[in-house]
């Protein structure tokens, strides 16, 4: 016989058996943690344009709920990004953002009762719970490479990316039965309002289960101030290139959102004619 031996195959439940206990109990937590997060989405993002026009928007107005949240977004990844490197675990502010979501998105369902108020209140309160979602998104990437070695991230990115995608599909499916199985309006208003608020549920769940996940302290980079923000916000605005970013983000959604206004007339224009 010969004196080599034959590497075993690279399979994943190899991989699997191969890493610590404490990482495969991430994956698994990271992993339910974004099936919450992509219901969260899918729950409030899909259903914001049909939302707002079942609250009687107008054109302009569906091209407002396309603008605010991205400025909004773009308005708290700065500051939130300094802050959040300061920060010796990332963890803290993942979860704060999602709090600030959460009450954004209860706030958010209650805007139907505002009377003459509720779309000015819904658009209002759409671009606020943005702001905390893009910190979200931005933080949990920072926290995420503490918590999981190199060598193990793209194990737990690879079978997370897989249950997001089929929670992806599945969620807009059942939303929209759910929508086109009532034929009036504030039936479907109801909807709207059940889907934000379970939305909100969900991130409470989400938030737990980001406390379970072990891991994710580092070294701290110190307190941030008052000068700290100032020192930045001088800097960027002498900054031509962020000038340019800032100038291309804001023409972009809002040119999209032209092309929707030119859609939703052209719809109106074909109904009319029937």
């Amino acid at each position: 016989m010969s004196g080599k031996q034959t590497a075993a195959p690279e399979t994943a439940e190899g991989q699997n058996r191969c890493m610590p206990k404490t990482d495969r109990r991430n994956l698994l937590l990271y992993c339910v943690e974004g099936v919450l997060a992509t219901l969260v989405i899918n729950l409030v993002n899909n259903n914001n344009n049909l939302f707002a026009t079942r609250l009687g928007a107008t054109p302009f107005e569906l091209s407002l709920v396309m603008l605010l949240p991205q400025l909004a977004g773009m308005l708290v990844l700065i500051p939130g990004g300094i802050l959040t490197d300061r920060l010796k675990n990332k963890r803290r502010m993942v979860a704060a953002s999602l709090l600030c979501a959460m009450a954004a998105y209860i706030v958010l369902g209650v805007t139907p009762y505002f009377g003459q108020y509720r779309l000015a209140a819904f658009l209002i309160f759409l671009a606020v719970s943005a702001a905390p979602m893009a910190l979200y998104n931005a933080s949990w990437q920072a926290f995420f490479s503490d918590v999981v070695p190199g060598a193990y991230q793209n194990r737990t990115l690879s079978v997370r990316s897989k249950l997001l995608f089929i929670t992806g599909v599945a969620v807009p499916l059942v939303t929209g039965a759910l929508l086109a199985g009532v034929a009036s309006t504030e039936g479907k208003i109801r909807y709207h309002q059940l889907f934000l608020w379970a939305a909100a549920a969900f991130i409470v769940v989400q938030v737990l289960v980001l406390n379970r996940i072990e891991g994710g302290d580092t070294a701290s980079s110190g307190s941030v101030t008052l000068r700290d923000y100032l020192r930045v916000a001088r800097g960027l605005f002498h900054n031509k290139r962020f000038i340019g970013f800032v100038a291309v983000a804001f023409f972009f959604p809002y040119d999209l959102a032209y092309g929707l206004d030119d859609l939703l007339l052209q719809s109106d224009y074909l109904s009319a004619c029937r």
